[in-house]
């Protein structure tokens, strides 16, 4: 049962924080390589991640580091709140982890949307 649970809010925390992830991941992006939201765009239509931008401007370290901690601090919030165990905060950011260094979290790339002007999209 407490397995359903955890993988229950690991899901609908990874689908439906996806769009904020990319968001913010588009962010840090953007504040750590310097390039616009019109240069993320236009890279991101040529086919580059945010990943592969921010390894070709060397700071792909700085910005897993970033995503790690914004996370575990998401992660600790829902804790403080009540939301979650701290057990399960710890498996949900091993998972996070794993996805990072996978490269699943990897494959943002930035992208047009018609109805909010801008969104980042997760492509598999």
């Amino acid at each position: 049962m407490k397995k359903t649970i955890v993988f229950t809010v690991l899901i609908t925390l990874i689908i439906g924080g996806t769009v904020v992830f990319a968001d913010s991941t588009g962010r840090i992006v953007e504040k750590l390589t310097g390039k616009s939201v019109d240069e993320l765009r236009t890279l991101g239509k040529e086919g580059k991640t945010l990943f592969e931008i921010a390894e070709d401007e060397g700071v792909l370290d700085e910005l897993k580091e970033t995503l790690s901690a914004d996370h575990r601090e998401r992660l600790n919030a829902l804790v403080d709140e009540g939301k979650m165990t701290q057990d399960e905060a710890e498996e949900m950011l091993e998972k996070h982890q794993e996805m990072l260094n996978e490269g699943e979290l990897g494959k943002i790339r930035f992208r047009e949307h018609r109805g909010s002007g801008k969104q980042m999209r997760l492509f598999k």
